[in-house]
């Protein structure tokens, strides 16, 4: 039986990582992530709240009365010789609540980091995902080419962030002031493996000496074709993924395609040059809808990308691939007990 914990157990500043609820992209993104995970936030000092980045910015929001999604909490910890102590987190949550008082708009996410995810997966050589693939990350492209036009933010120093690396970065702001002890410690699982990005890598280096001509911008969604579709190519790509997992399930063999595209390239290309615009690199790359583009260009830029990547943080990171975030259980708590805090 899975350990348990009540909402007086908590501490301040403990991780607390929510399952994914029914609608189309938290499915997809706990499908891309391997885990039944897809949200991130922190304890605040009532249990009763969680100081999490939502769609609006940073908010210190009550938790749902009947506990309907499973919320698992992971608190951080110290190791000296054989003992486990836990520091005071107090600090971790203060930072998270100056985000939230201050309103800063953190981390709009939408569906503009959902590339960085679908670059992250380790998709099978299989040409079937490559049209679901582009579809959606032509939306994505849609949504930072939005925030670089500062249709949602004044502050330049704002940058595209998810739930999860929000609260890596208050982690991080904590250690900063008070040391190591506040460093989350991950494991090698972060930054290993093979994924979308790094075979994409690895087809611009063997095709090095390629030049690519430029994309017209006519290749991108409208913004009235992104309204429209993005939930039925959110749900496509999701069904596809799942009948792939069926279908590994019975050890059938599918036929193996190219996976990579000229294309594909091309359009993650322009999503990750803005990306990168986002997260604060100075670096100038070659906007591909108006000049060619050659391989080394396209190297350095997803180059750039990769370790943008190591940095990127998931719900499932936390739940699964630390060092010094200790499984505490999942939080157990009655309409009842919650109204208690609630009105406190």
């Amino acid at each position: 039986m899975d350990k348990t914990l009540k909402l007086s157990d908590l501490k301040c500043g403990d991780v607390m990582l929510f399952e994914a609820p029914p609608e189309p992209l938290s499915q997809l993104i706990a499908k891309l992530t391997h885990s039944k995970v897809s949200h991130a936030g922190l304890s605040d000092y009532n249990p009763a709240y969680v100081l999490n980045e939502e769609i609006d910015g940073v908010v210190r929001a009550p938790l749902h009365t009947n506990n309907e999604r499973g919320i698992y909490i992971r608190r951080l910890t110290r190791k000296e010789g054989e003992d486990i102590t836990y520091p005071d987190t107090k600090i971790v949550a203060d930072i998270a609540t100056k985000y939230a008082e201050e309103k800063l708009p953190y981390g709009k996410f939408n569906l503009a980091v959902l590339g960085l995810y679908i670059l992250g997966y380790n998709f099978a050589e299989d040409s079937k995902y490559r049209d679901l693939i582009l579809s959606v990350i032509k939306i994505a492209i849609f949504e930072v080419i939005k925030l670089v036009d500062k249709k949602y933010y004044d502050d330049p120093d704002v940058h595209p962030m998810v739930c999860s690396q929000f609260a890596a970065h208050c982690y991080d702001e904590a250690f900063k002031v008070k040391g190591l002890d506040y460093k989350i410690r991950y494991t090698e699982e972060v930054t290993t493996g093979q994924n979308l990005l790094k075979e994409i890598i690895d087809y611009i280096k063997e095709h090095i000496a390629d030049l690519f001509k430029k994309t017209p911008g006519v290749l991108l969604e409208t913004s009235e074709n992104v309204t429209v579709n993005r939930d039925e190519k959110i749900m496509a790509l999701l069904d596809k993924i799942k009948e792939d997992e069926a279908y590994k399930r019975v050890d059938k063999v599918s036929s193996v395609k190219s996976f990579i595209s000229e294309e594909l390239i091309r359009m993650f290309y322009i999503y990750g040059r803005h990306l990168l615009k986002l997260s604060g690199n100075k670096k100038e790359y070659k906007d591909i809808t108006k000049e060619d583009v050659s391989g080394q260009e396209l190297l350095s830029l997803f180059n750039d990308l990769l370790l943008f990547q190591e940095t990127f943080i998931t719900p499932e990171d936390l739940l699964s691939h630390t060092e010094n975030l200790e499984d505490m259980g999942k939080l157990v708590y009655t309409p009842e007990e919650i109204e208690v805090y609630l009105k406190q």
